[in-house]
C-alpha cells in the first residue's frame, strides 16, 4: 500500500488510471488540476477525504470518472456537474 505522491504533476495527461492499486490516503489536488484530462480512475483503492472540497476546479475535457470502491465522503463535488463531456461517472460504494 502506499500513497499518490503529492508533489504529482500530470501536465499534459489525458488519462490517468490508477485503479485497484492499493492506493491510500488523500488525493493530491494536482490531479484535479489538468484541463487535458479525459480519463480518470481512480476506483477500488483506498483513497479518503472529501472530494467536495476541491474548490475552483475545471475539467473540461473529462470524460469518464471511475471513483468507486474507495472511502471517500461528502457531497458529490462541483467539477462534476461543469465538466460538459462527462459520458460516463462511477461512485458507488464510497
Amino acid at each position: 500500500m502506499g500513497e499518490i505522491p503529492p508533489e504529482i504533476n500530470p501536465h499534459n495527461l489525458e488519462e490517468l488510471l490508477l485503479g485497484q492499486n492499493n492506493l491510500l490516503g488523500a488525493v493530491p489536488a494536482a490531479i484535479f488540476d489538468v484541463s487535458t484530462l479525459k480519463d480518470l480512475a481512480l476506483q477500488d483503492n483506498y483513497l479518503s477525504g472529501s472530494l467536495s472540497s476541491i474548490a475552483d476546479v475545471q475539467l473540461p475535457n473529462l470524460e469518464r470518472l471511475f471513483l468507486w470502491g474507495n472511502n471517500f465522503s461528502g457531497t458529490i463535488p462541483h467539477f462534476i456537474f461543469n465538466a460538459s463531456n462527462l459520458s460516463i461517472i462511477q461512485l458507488t460504494y464510497n
